[in-house]
């Protein structure tokens, strides 16, 4: 056991599928995998006085994470999100407006110590949250992580600014790269891995707060850049039979941190989060039952 500390602030929905459902929320599987690898973590969230809510306590719970910052809004709904999956196992999402997570109180959090505080843009989507978010980062000492987890049509050129603005640790998928790039009218050309490593470039210039920005590439691996030193740093996926990509960026993130706070290198964490990656890709859900606390 590490006493490395997350610091998740985000949705928790519960993910929809035509079979069943499994819960969800980028800011929530950040937060289990990061206990998984080992650290603490606790999650800023909201869910409804609801029988969705109560289930997504008890399960918040099985996954070792920290609910005391975890508000129940009266005559609010717990949040959810239908999903599909293409061929490719690739998921599309339907999420449903105006739930708990889109109103989460800053109010209460009376402990932000932690080594890295993980927020993204999805829990920003209706703009309630950004006041508490802002409350938020203005406490916390410890890095700053974001997570571009960008879901139409919920983000918009502010929304990816802010984010931006305020982390030290940015993550961005290659498929979301150019729309990333587009919101920010900058040059979007990302047809290649030279193309693609420019644009990182030139986002660390834009927003010279940023220590390393991670590029996700699904089957092509991974790879960060170290804005203060200009050097780039990849590595390969790990095959692995894909039964859903649900979570796989979250996952990544999570075992890239925890694997940095306890001192490995930029590749060793890239290697750690791929191969996290590629065994949550090989399970139906984001984290896998094999991993949950019985």
């Amino acid at each position: 056991m590490s006493d490395k500390c997350a610091l998740a602030f985000g949705e928790v929905l519960w993910d929809v599928y035509p079979e069943k459902k499994t819960l969800g929320g980028a800011a929530l599987n950040f937060a289990a995998h990061f206990a998984l690898k080992g650290g603490s973590a606790r999650l800023i969230s909201a869910v409804g006085d609801d029988t969705l809510g109560q289930q997504a306590l008890c399960e918040i719970q099985r996954l070792s994470v920290d609910t005391r910052f975890v508000s129940v809004l009266p005559g609010r709904k717990t949040g959810r999100c239908d999903v599909t999956l293409d061929g490719n196992a690739v998921p599309k999402y339907d999420l449903i407006p105006d739930t708990a997570y889109d109103r989460i109180p800053a109010e209460g959090v009376d402990d932000t110590r932690c080594d890295v505080f993980y927020f993204g843009t999805l829990a920003l989507r209706e703009g309630r949250n950004t006041a508490s978010l802002r409350q938020l980062l203005a406490r916390i000492s410890g890095l700053k992580f974001c997570d571009l987890n960008l879901r139409a049509p919920y983000y918009g050129r502010d929304v990816i600014r802010f984010c931006l603005e305020n982390a030290d640790i940015a993550k961005i998928s290659l498929e979301e790269l150019p729309e990333v790039l587009r919101t920010l009218d900058m040059p979007c050309i990302t047809d290649t891995p030279l193309q693609a490593e420019a644009a990182l470039s030139s986002l660390a210039r834009r927003f010279n707060n940023l220590r390393l920005i991670l590029l996700t590439c699904g089957a092509d691996g991974a790879a960060v850049l170290d804005c203060k030193a200009a050097r780039m740093f990849r590595c390969n996926a790990v095959k692995t039979q894909v039964v859903s990509t649900v979570g796989a960026g979250d996952s990544f993130s999570a075992a890239f941190i925890y694997s940095l706070l306890n001192g490995k290198s930029l590749l060793s964490s890239l290697e750690c989060g791929a191969s996290t990656a590629a065994w949550v890709c090989s399970y139906p859900q984001a984290v896998p039952p094999s991993a949950q606390k019985k």
